[in-house]
This record gives C-alpha cells, structure tokens and sequence, in this order.
C-alpha cells in the first residue's frame, strides 16, 4: 500500500471521540511498557496531565480513518514542540506514515518560528529509537532534538 502525503493529516480529537482515544491510548500504553493492563484511572491521569499542560492531541488520520495519534505541546517560551506520545496501529508502520506526518510538525514548528523539536524515548524501545535518529534527532541527555532551520 503506497500512503499519499496529501491524504494524510492531523484532527484534534474532540469531546465525542475521548472515549475511542481512551481505549487507543491504552494499546499504546501497553506496548510501550509491555505490561497487559492498566487501569482507566492511570490512563484518564495521563489524558488529564495533557490537557493541564495544553497538550495537542491529534488523530493522525489516513483518508480520514484514524490510523493512530499524535500528542504534542507547543512551547511558546522555550520555542520548541515537544513531542509526548506518537502512536501508529501496526498494520500502517514502515510505509513512511511516520515520517510523513513528523514533516507535518516540522511545518507546524517552523510555522510557529520554533528553534527545535524535542522527544523522550524510553530506552528499551531501540526501533523507536533508530526511528527518530533516521529523521536526524540528536541525543542529549535523556531525549532527542531536531534542531529546526529558520
């Protein structure tokens, strides 16, 4: 299956869809930590901690299907994006999805005149990781940058 770039965007998940994000993000959280349940009160912490903190939570959508999400703060005095969590089904990884919608927070950032993007990757997730090298992030510490072009 060839993904058009113009078919692929972001939504903001709204009020009718937090329920289907919620059981989304719980696949997420499984596969990330690899442990089989978590309880809906640590999943509705997280969604709340988001948008406390103003996260932008997206669909990455595929001809309109909800293919994953995206979370992601925009911070305005730092002048960065901060990536927080980014979720593709299986079914739609390495077919260039990823990178495809990454260019898309790359516009939104330089947009935005931010200098950098920044994401934290848990270190036993080594594909992930080679992931975001091969889109040019640098480690620092414990996360990764893409420094942004004016």
């Amino acid at each position: 299956m060839i993904f058009i770039e113009k078919k692929l965007s972001l939504k903001i998940v709204n009020k009718k869809e937090e329920l289907i994000f919620k059981k989304i993000f719980n696949l997420y959280f499984k596969e990330i930590t690899k442990s089989n349940y978590f309880s809906s009160k640590v999943i509705k912490n997280n969604i709340d901690k988001i948008k406390i903190n103003n996260g932008k939570i997206n669909w990455i959508l595929y001809k309109n299907k909800k293919i994953g999400f995206v979370v992601f703060y925009l911070n305005y005095k730092k002048l960065n994006t901060y990536i927080r969590d980014y979720f593709i089904y299986k079914k739609y990884r390495k077919k260039k999805i990823g990178s495809l919608i990454h260019k898309k927070i790359i516009l939104l950032s330089i947009k935005k005149k931010f200098k950098f993007i920044k994401i934290d990757i848990l270190n036993t997730n080594k594909k992930v990781i080679k992931f975001w090298k091969q889109l040019n992030f640098k480690k620092n510490g414990k996360s990764y940058y893409l420094k942004l072009k004016k």
